[in-house]
């Protein structure tokens, strides 16, 4: 029974002890105020008392070389009105020394009231700053010095829960805000980088066949050598590489538009959310069976137009290389991010596209120049679900598949 007792104890005085520390900065000034108040007062009523012991004892050492006389009053009669007592002439020097004595300590009694106000103000401040705003601001200044620095790796913690500690919290907010921000700016110099290098790359093909069939015209129609029905065919070729051209720097446009496109995540039901990419998916599989199934209920905070764009680019592939069926799964996964599976009856994904990894401008067929696919719809499919704080990977199961996410 005593240890629940000096439990109970223990616990209600730790109680105030957090309640102290966490007092607001306005409770926890005015509190140190009141205490330097307190402390002024009964300093300065000790000072009183002691210079009025003092000087008690200074009357006291004086008092036995005063002599009694008596100096009377009296009128016609005679009768006495009062009297006073005053020191012999031969003490006077005396006396001036108890007078200076007396004034001295009586002005020291009277200086030290403002002293020990200004002592008591000092040291409320030093003590305020040193318990209240010293650690704080210490690590608000090194937090600043570092993130001038460039420097970002380190984090922020402090255990009040008062005004200062807010303030830390939300410096550390804005830290891992830059942290973010740089993390995402990276990724898209990364992309746009992978994106120049794979533009560069598929441009070099149609650019060497556009100059040897130029050459080639240019060397042999002057000697006419070559029939109408091999002119006509080679422009009919360079007509393709020109068009495949046009279609990489319009793609390339497009791209750059998607990455620099800004989320507009909001609240949305998950049944409606459902109810809209089937009606999208239906319109799309007209060809092929849908199968669409979805798991999951309440609210999720995304950006409907990314997510509906997501599942256009996926489903119109998979409409392309299904035999029979396409399926559609939607469902809150155990992250709490909202997957998207897309996965038909084809034959799949080839080896190398599954080894690479999804890049641009990576077809299945490169052979084909009359295509109008760039090999952009998975990787904007990507670039999209990066930009929501999700991935998206590709894999054979029975045919392809691809598993997007996105952050909710």
């Amino acid at each position: 029974m005593e240890k629940v007792r000096r439990t109970k104890r223990f616990k209600r005085k730790r109680e105030r002890k957090h309640l102290i520390r966490n007092l607001p900065i306005k409770w926890s000034f005015m509190l140190y105020v009141i205490s330097c108040a307190i402390v002024a007062v009964v300093l300065i009523m000790f000072e009183f008392v002691f210079f009025s012991t003092l000087m008690d004892d200074l009357w006291r050492e004086y008092e036995p070389y005063s002599t009694q006389i008596e100096h009377y009053y009296s009128t016609y009669d005679s009768s006495i009105i009062y009297s006073y007592t005053v020191l012999e002439s031969d003490l006077v020097m005396i006396y001036d020394e108890y007078i200076q004595k007396y004034e001295l300590y009586n002005m020291l009694q009277v200086l030290f009231v403002p002293v020990l106000s200004f002592l008591c103000i000092m040291a409320t401040g030093i003590l305020f700053y040193n318990r209240k705003l010293r650690e704080p601001l210490g690590l608000i200044e090194d937090a600043s010095g570092k993130i001038a620095a460039g420097d970002l790796d380190f984090q922020l913690t402090y255990d009040r829960q008062n005004e200062m500690g807010r303030l830390v919290t939300s410096f550390e907010i804005m830290r891992r805000a830059l942290v973010s921000n740089n993390k995402e700016m990276w990724r898209k110099v990364d992309q746009r980088k992978c994106l120049n290098a794979a533009f560069a790359h598929d441009l070099r093909t149609p650019l060497t066949v556009l100059r040897g069939y130029v050459e080639y015209l240019q060397t042999y129609v002057p000697q006419g050598r070559v029939t109408e029905e091999k002119i006509a065919s080679t422009t009919d070729v360079m007509h393709a590489y020109v068009t495949r051209l046009e279609g990489y720097t319009t793609s390339m446009s497009m791209v750059q538009k998607l990455e620099e496109a800004e989320m507009k995540p909001e609240f949305i039901d998950f049944d409606l959310l459902t109810q809209r990419l089937k009606s999208t998916a239906d319109i799309l599989c007209r060809a092929n069976t849908l199968h669409f199934t979805a798991q999951g209920s309440g609210t999720v905070w995304t950006d409907i137009d990314i997510v509906s764009q997501v599942l256009e680019n996926l489903v119109s592939n998979a409409s392309r290389y299904a035999k029979t069926a396409i399926r559609v799964h939607c469902h809150i996964n155990q992250d709490h991010f909202l997957e998207l599976i897309v996965s038909d009856d084809g034959e799949g994904f080839p080896d190398a596209l599954l080894q690479k990894g999804i890049a641009p401008y990576s077809r299945l067929n490169d052979n084909d120049i009359h295509s109008q696919h760039y090999g952009l719809g998975l990787y904007i499919c990507k670039t999209l679900c990066t930009s929501h704080g999700g991935d998206l990977t590709i894999e054979n199961d029975g045919g392809a598949k691809v598993v997007a996410t996105f952050e909710g």
